[in-house]
């Protein structure tokens, strides 16, 4: 007997169909409830490409790094 594997349908995440929408936004809309822009977010995060969560990891750090950096130039 023959075993068919059946391959999932591969889906855009929002933020592939829209580039203006990244993975690292914060807000959808600005009259959102908390919990609605949290259930965005999560929704968004779960349905992000392994680029996407990399663009964004990426992002994230050299923002962090450059604030510090910032930081360390005012305390000196």
């Amino acid at each position: 007997m023959e075993t068919q594997k059946s391959q999932p349908a591969k889906q855009q995440s929002p933020a592939a169909l829209d580039p203006a929408i990244t993975s690292c936004r914060r807000k959808k809309k600005d009259d959102a409830t908390f919990l609605e822009d949290l259930k965005d977010h999560i929704d968004e995060f779960i349905h992000a490409s392994m680029d996407e969560h990399k663009d964004c990891f990426t992002k994230t750090i050299k923002k962090v790094s450059s604030h510090l950096h910032v930081q360390c130039l005012i305390a000196n």
